[in-house]
């Protein structure tokens, strides 16, 4: 199927009270995985890969270029509707090799940097993307995180509808990233409670869909207060890493003198151990998407 336009799938999200999950891969069969849930629920899908965690050496050195291929592919044999994101990297001179090589949406990871500085490089982006027919994500504001089970949140400051409004008039974003008590890898019990009033305040004041990033730390009852509220996608990356690591951890340890070696690694058979270890993936990302409400409404 031919991929779809990031705002034209938003929108629709956004109209019909439900949201688009972004999960977002870290390999071939990760991807194959999360695209294969969209299609067996018949939702809507966002696949791709994130430059964040990623070694920018090796995305330089062809990894955007490499898993550009991968996700347009993937996502073109699906028969639900489908956005293929490269989601934040640090540079513009990334998103456009990557839009070049096969992804119809791109996002920069500016947090750090001051408004003007964010809005410069983000209204860049957009022109590049529009250019090439492709959609561009926008953030705006401070998200805590959480490292080895530890919130770092000094830098924290949630997104203002004024803020907002500013942003989108000077960027041209096709949706918008915000802060709004979400924050980045969190997998702990200590989850951050979401301003959902603030959220429903910037959805009233700027024309773009909302986005949230940090949904692995959300709980469902907040996350379906926050499509009420105006979000149209949602982020999850760190808690579906975090099943897959576990289930790894689990499997390494059967491992031992006369195991079948090619049967375990890379074969694609029931036995394949990275197959195995991606079935609480598939699980996690099936439970995400009916809290999304997005299953049935390709």
């Amino acid at each position: 199927m031919t991929l779809e336009a990031l705002p034209d799938l938003l929108a629709r999200a956004r109209a019909g009270g439900y949201a688009v999950g972004y999960f977002e891969a870290w390999d071939l069969d990760s991807l194959e995985v999360m695209a294969g849930v969209a299609e067996r629920m018949r939702s809507p899908a966002i696949v791709g890969f994130g430059g964040l965690s990623a070694d920018g050496a090796w995305l330089d050195a062809g990894g955007i270029r490499r898993s550009a291929l991968v996700a347009r592919d993937v996502a073109e044999s699906l028969s639900v509707p489908c956005v293929a994101l490269l989601n934040e990297v640090s540079r513009v001179e990334q998103a456009e090799a990557g839009l070049d090589a096969g992804y119809n949406a791109a996002m920069l990871h500016t947090q750090g940097l001051s408004f003007d500085a964010s809005a410069e490089v983000v209204a860049e982006l957009v022109v590049a993307a529009h250019r090439r027919g492709a959609g561009a994500e926008g953030e705006i504001g401070e998200m805590p995180e959480e490292h080895a089970g530890v919130r770092r949140s000094g830098a924290e400051h949630l997104t203002t509808p004024e803020e907002a409004v500013a942003f989108v008039e000077r960027t041209g974003v096709d949706c918008l990233a915000v802060a709004a008590g979400n924050a980045h890898f969190v997998v702990s019990g200590d989850r951050p409670p979401l301003r959902l009033e603030r959220l429903a305040e910037i959805t009233g004041a700027v024309s773009v869909p909302l986005v949230l990033h940090g949904g692995s730390g959300l709980p469902e009852h907040q996350v379906r207060e926050a499509i009420a509220a105006g979000v149209a996608k949602v982020n999850v990356g760190t808690r579906l890493r975090q099943r897959f690591a576990t289930a790894m951890a689990q499997l390494a340890c059967e491992v031992g003198e006369g195991s079948d070696f090619n049967e375990l690694v890379g074969s694609r058979k029931p036995g394949d151990m990275v197959r195995r270890a991606l079935v609480p993936v598939a699980d996690e990302v099936e439970r995400l998407t009916a809290v999304l409400m997005s299953d049935g409404r390709a």
